[in-house]
């Protein structure tokens, strides 16, 4: 006789029904909620779809559901029986007529699958013109941005134009006599550098006696020169100064003490109210077209222009009257302010030494444990 099992087995296994229909009504409830989302999405989509269909749609589907249906109309049911006779010969009359039920029940619901066609090109076509519609909208954006940073940003002023004309080149003379001509303040101004350091050369020359400082004895050539006292040679360089620059109102007369240099410097630099201005050029004879004449003189005289940033406008009135007289000249632009002449007799004795320049010191070569091998010279 089968024993009976013990009620412990039993307990266990009611459990282990009531887990697995737990676990089965758990899974029919997830199965359900996600077709349920299924389905509400599927007719939003479709609901948001139908939204967008035109009665001009409506109208064109209509007709082509009336073209399909007239066309139904002309099937031949017992051609199509013979053809399915012929094709499955095998299969009973009962599955012929479900065949052919199905595909006219197919030819008939055509209208619904074009239906559901017109769905999917709506919502491609509204999917392409949001797409349009959001990069429509980033490039007027970016237009409008920088249409403020173009009104934000400052018109630069252009300088009205400037007719220059080539001048004819004129061969430069052998060992050349160069008269300066510096361009400033857009007046023209004479720096003969070389006139005023004779001129200060021979005024140190009557008081040199009194700042003598030492007399230094080359020990190569053997010849003696004479060295004289850096404080009282710019004491007296001052004074000189002070009285050309009451001769010659044209230029500025400037000089500072340069403790660690032997010779002694005069800067000229011209005065804004000095030199010839523009309005010389309205005459035809006029001052600078007699200099120029004079100059012309000396076939090695040469006109060579120092032309600064604000005055280029006197430099093509002046290289115009030059190239009319005849005479060489040349041109270059000048970024410092004024010229300097040495007084070449006043050789002083330095105050301060120069720094000597540090001067980079090149690290020993290490030789390299890294061999490379030279080219080959034959293929092998």
């Amino acid at each position: 006789m089968p024993q009976k099992k013990p009620a412990k087995d039993q307990e266990l296994s009611m459990d282990t029904m009531m887990d697995s229909m737990t676990n089965v009504v758990g899974v029919l409830l997830l199965i359900l909620i996600l077709v349920q989302i299924q389905i509400s999405t599927a007719v939003e989509t479709i609901e948001t779809t139908l939204k967008n269909i035109t009665a001009k749609d409506i109208k064109q589907l209509s007709s082509r559901i009336a073209e399909q249906n007239k066309n139904l109309k002309d099937v031949n049911v017992a051609e199509i029986n013979e053809e399915y006779k012929k094709a499955m010969g095998d299969v009973d009359e009962a599955q012929l007529r479900v065949n052919i039920y199905t595909e006219q029940a197919e030819k008939k619901s055509s209208g619904l699958l074009d239906v559901k066609e017109l769905i999917a090109k709506k919502s491609e076509k509204k999917y392409e013109k949001d797409l349009e519609a959001e990069i429509f909208s980033d490039l007027n954006e970016e237009r409008q941005r920088l249409d403020a940073l173009l009104a934000k940003t400052p018109k630069p002023k252009i300088p009205a134009g400037v007719d220059i004309v080539v001048p004819a080149g004129m061969p430069m003379p052998k060992d050349p006599n160069i008269v300066k001509v510096f361009c400033k303040h857009n007046r023209l101004y004479y720096m003969r550098t070389d006139i005023y350091e004779k001129t200060f050369n021979a005024m140190f020359e009557q008081q040199k006696s009194s700042m003598v400082y030492s007399n230094y004895v080359d020990p190569k050539n053997k010849r003696t020169t004479v060295w004289y006292d850096h404080n009282k040679a710019f004491k007296w360089l001052q004074g000189a100064v002070t009285n050309m620059a009451n001769a010659d109102t044209n230029l500025q007369f400037r000089t500072w003490q340069r403790k660690d240099q032997e010779w002694m410097w005069v800067d000229l630099i011209p005065a804004p109210n000095g030199g010839l201005g523009m309005d010389i050029f309205e005459e035809r004879n006029n001052q600078f077209r007699k200099d120029l004449i004079q100059v012309k003189k000396n076939y090695k005289n040469v006109l060579w222009f120092y032309v600064y940033k604000d005055s280029l406008e006197v430099y093509l009135k002046a290289r115009e009257v030059a190239q009319t007289v005849g005479v060489t000249s040349g041109w270059e632009f000048y970024r410092w302010g004024g010229m300097s002449a040495r007084v070449t007799q006043a050789r002083v004795n330095r105050l301060v030494e120069r720094k000597k320049p540090v001067v980079r010191v090149a690290g020993r070569k290490k030789n390299s444990a890294i061999q490379i091998a030279g080219p080959k010279k034959t293929l092998d």
